[in-house]
C-alpha cells in the first residue's frame, strides 16, 4: 500500500520474513485429519475443528517443549511459522504451503 508524504509516494513494505501470498493461501494447501500426518513446507496452520496434535515439526518449535502437542487447540486458531510436518491425533487442520 503506497504512502504519500509531501506528494512523494513510497511503497510500504513488510519484513522479508513474511510473504503475503502465503498468508492468502495462493500456494495451495493440504488438509490433514484425525490419525493422519503430512510432511512439507508450511507457513500457516489453520485449526478447523478443536484439534489435538500428536507431533509438530517446525524450525521455531522444540518438540521437547510439548506445549502445542499436549493441549487441545480450539477451532479458529491460526499458527504461523515454518512447519515441516504435522500429525493430528484428533481434529482437522488446513496446512497452507510455504515457498
Amino acid at each position: 500500500m503506497p504512502i504519500c508524504r509531501n506528494g512523494n509516494f513510497k511503497k510500504k513494505t513488510m519484513s522479508n520474513n513474511v510473504n503475503i501470498r502465503n498468508l492468502k493461501g495462493e500456494r495451495g494447501a493440504v488438509t490433514v485429519g484425525t490419525g493422519n500426518s503430512v510432511v512439507g513446507n508450511f507457513a500457516v496452520l489453520q485449526i478447523i475443528t478443536d484439534t489435538t496434535l500428536s507431533a509438530l515439526g517446525a524450525d521455531n518449535y522444540s518438540q521437547q517443549d510439548g506445549l502445542l502437542t499436549s493441549i487441545t487447540l480450539p477451532a479458529g486458531t491460526m499458527l504461523y511459522g515454518k512447519f515441516s510436518s504435522v500429525s493430528v491425533d484428533n481434529g482437522f487442520v488446513v496446512c497452507y504451503k510455504d515457498v
